[in-house]
């Protein structure tokens, strides 16, 4: 596992807190008893995740 360190600017975290607060409202207003990870780290992997699966769709 690789350990990465990201210095944000204020507009971007801004954004990040954003993407946090309107994640936490969607998931909780439909599950409200699910408890998700939704930590910084987790945003920037689902958003790495996201990317990739965009970047190198698999073609069938």
């Amino acid at each position: 596992m690789g350990k990465l360190t990201i210095y944000l600017g204020d507009e971007e975290e801004q954004k990040l807190n954003a993407i946090t607060d309107r994640l936490k409202k969607g998931i909780t207003s439909e599950i409200p008893e699910l408890k998700i990870d939704l930590s910084k780290s987790q945003i920037v992997k689902m958003a790495i995740n996201g990317l990739h699966a965009r970047l190198f769709q698999k073609k069938e």
